[in-house]
């Protein structure tokens, strides 16, 4: 076999495998990690969900009196 030969039959056989290989791989790397539902990271979760809910309100009244008109009354 020639060397012409060899190298159609590399490129003929060689393509789809490496094809193969590097479709299998970026499948993956894409693929989604699992992750397990934890119930205390859920409960720790929805706790500083509530803070935050908390801490905007406060947030809120804190604007409501800083920008409310002063007294003219002084």
């Amino acid at each position: 076999m020639d060397i012409v030969g060899l190298a159609a039959v590399i490129l003929l056989f060689g393509t789809p495998v490496i094809a193969i290989i590097c479709g299998t791989l970026i499948v993956i790397a894409k693929r989604k990690p699992q992750y397990k539902d934890d119930p205390e990271q859920t409960k720790m979760i929805q706790e500083i969900h509530h803070g935050l809910e908390r801490m905007e309100r406060r947030i809120e009244a804190l604007e409501t009196i800083l920008y409310e008109p002063k007294n003219k009354d002084r």
